[in-house]
């Protein structure tokens, strides 16, 4: 009976730590999708701040030479 006892036993504490280990993996992947996700929007931002141009910066002779 005690053989029993401390099977189920080894196997209940297998299963919280492959529950945990799981959980931990699972965890790591979403900050991984997370961080690539903050890396292409700060990428995003500044291609996007790199081509905002100010009106003031546009020339007159250039709104005049457009066909």
């Amino acid at each position: 009976m005690n053989i029993i006892l401390f099977i189920m036993v080894g196997l209940a504490a297998a299963f919280c730590v492959g529950v945990l280990v799981g959980s931990g993996l699972h965890t790591m992947r979403i900050d991984r999708r997370y961080q690539r996700l903050a890396r292409l929007v700060r990428q995003f931002n500044e291609l996007n701040a790199a081509q905002d141009v100010k009106p003031e910066q546009y020339s007159s002779s250039r709104f005049l030479s457009v066909r």
